[in-house]
């Protein structure tokens, strides 16, 4: 005949007591693993999962470009403009300039639309350089400093803005000392980058010695908005 179990006196021997002891904390644990992985969170942390509202042009890189963008160059007084979307590694944008052109760009190749279809063409973007996440943030690192309400107007070294617009040269052997530093102004709201602008009257001064550039005035603004409202996109 089995012998029944005596519970009342299992519970009270040390072993049973260790047993359960380590079975409610093993799944205690295993739930709150799930939990961790599973969580909003924790999507969050990973932006290749799922984009977020809090995407700006000087985050981390490990964040995709989801925002909608404007760049506009002026150049004494003719003015290029970019306007489009960007999301990770694509760009949607119409350039317009003495026409208006819709390009595609995917990683480092542009497409542009002739007659409906896009094909392949060279970069359109001039002063990209300054467009690029990488030297944006270099750029605007110390505007906490001065910041005066919603913007921060400072001045940035005519070397770091060489630095960027000739990433490989020697500044053609001129004396940059002689050149002044760059004005830039930055306004941030709620957090996010909205706007900055160059005022690059300086690097217009060095470019007409060393490259006979034919103006004598350049300001670059950039704007962003609906940070994190683009979803992916192909050709359209």
């Amino acid at each position: 005949m089995e012998k029944k179990v005596n519970w009342k006196e299992k519970v009270k021997e040390p072993k049973f007591k260790a047993y359960v002891f380590f079975g409610f904390y093993a799944v205690f644990f295993l739930v709150l693993i799930i939990m961790i992985r599973t969580s909003p969170a924790r999507k969050e942390e990973n932006p290749t999962l799922t984009p977020s509202s809090s995407n700006t042009p000087v985050e981390d890189n490990v964040n995709i470009k989801n925002y909608q963008y404007i760049y506009t160059v002026n150049e004494d007084d003719h003015s290029l403009v970019y306007m489009g979307k960007a999301y990770d590694h694509k760009e949607l944008f119409t350039f317009v300039n003495e026409t208006t052109n819709t390009y595609y760009r995917l990683n480092d190749h542009f497409f542009k639309k002739v007659e409906g279809n896009f094909v392949v063409d060279s970069n359109p973007y001039l002063y990209e350089s300054f467009y690029n996440v990488d030297n944006l943030d270099e750029l605007i690192k110390n505007k906490d400093a001065f910041q005066e309400g919603n913007e921060a107007t400072y001045t940035v070294p005519i070397s770091d803005i060489l630095d960027i617009y000739y990433p490989e040269e020697n500044y053609n052997g001129f004396v940059v000392d002689e050149i002044e530093d760059v004005k830039v102004t930055v306004t941030e709201i709620n957090e996010k980058i909205v706007k900055v602008v160059f005022q690059l009257d300086p690097l217009a001064k060095y470019l007409s010695q060393v490259e006979e550039a034919s103006f004598t005035h350049l300001t670059i603004t950039l704007e962003y908005y609906d940070y994190g409202k683009i979803t992916d996109f192909d050709m359209e």
